[in-house]
């Protein structure tokens, strides 16, 4: 019987989530060379040792991210079961050293530096970020959210670059950049909606809502051990004093993730998106249903 292409059970149980969640809007390829991502003369030639590119020569991602029916890769992901890491700024980052891969930082390290200076983007996560989040109501992980923003950061970039006389006319009517600003927002708002699935299910479900004001604040309380938190609340009312303000808060919902690349805006979609599920399980989209929340939540002061 021939071996598992997989590392690991847990490996391939990253993969079929994945392509569960994922195969209708990118292919998603276990095992692939980093030579066939990175290009086998554009590896020889990176400013990296010759021990790091004869390992990358022989080496393959777990997972590569592609654009659906065309092979570009968009992103590659390594999980690391071993050592329970997770990549920040370009690092590996792991408190266990594996007895049987005493080298794996070095590696990984390696696979990242390589990624970085290919301009392709390579994310390490391990059970923390592949785990289905409860606060989702089990629909998505923090490496959902990480594909989702990765894929909508590269639109952004396309679409950019697709719009160079919409900027150069903004700078032009308004040389403060405030217009050229509003442009940006514009196309980053189009990105997220074409790119990921969780943001554009966040909006679907907002507009089906008679409350619409939503608040953002972030929670320092897991700082110490490594984690980022977000807090997205709906909003009833707000009164403001001189010496005081108030709110209702109608619904709240508290994210936390390790504090990996991108993390506050990953925690931030990862909250927003759980706040509209909880909304919509809880109270439903019946204006009464809000009505009543309304009337029996206290002012609350900051």
């Amino acid at each position: 019987m021939s071996a598992s292409i997989f590392g690991s059970n847990a490996e391939q149980e990253v993969y079929l989530c994945l392509t569960s969640v994922w195969s209708k809007y990118v292919d998603i390829y276990p095992q692939i060379p980093v030579r066939r991502v990175l290009g086998y003369d554009n590896l020889q030639n990176l400013p990296l040792s010759p021990g790091a590119i004869d390992y990358l020569l022989k080496t393959e991602f777990d997972f590569v991210v592609c654009e659906k029916d065309t092979a570009t890769a968009q992103l590659a992901i390594e999980f690391d079961g071993i050592g329970h890491g997770f990549s920040r700024n370009g690092e590996y980052i792991s408190r266990v050293v594996p007895g049987n891969d005493p080298y794996r930082k070095l590696k990984l390290d390696a696979k990242l530096r390589a990624c970085e200076l290919s301009g392709v983007p390579l994310v390490v996560v391990s059970f923390p970020e592949t785990d289905l989040l409860e606060e989702s109501d089990s629909a998505i992980t923090v490496l959902d959210a990480v594909i989702g923003e990765i894929r909508a950061c590269i639109g952004t970039h396309q679409l950019i670059a697709s719009h160079t006389e919409a900027f150069t006319e903004a700078y032009d009517e308004d040389p403060t950049g405030e217009a050229a600003g509003y442009v940006l927002d514009a196309l980053e708002f189009q990105s997220d909606l074409e790119n990921n699935p969780i943001r554009r299910k966040t909006l679907e479900i907002f507009r089906k809502l008679p409350f619409s004001g939503v608040s953002m604040g972030f929670l320092r309380d897991r700082e110490k051990e490594g984690y980022v938190g977000i807090r997205r609340s709906i909003i009833g009312g707000t009164h403001i004093s001189e010496n005081f303000s108030s709110k209702k808060v109608l619904l709240s919902t508290s994210i936390y993730i390790r504090d990996l690349d991108g993390s506050v805006n990953l925690a931030d979609c990862i909250a927003h998106y759980c706040l509209a599920r909880k909304a919509l399980r809880e109270v439903g989209t019946d204006p009464a249903a809000w009505k009543k929340l309304l009337d029996e939540t206290p002012w609350t002061t900051d």
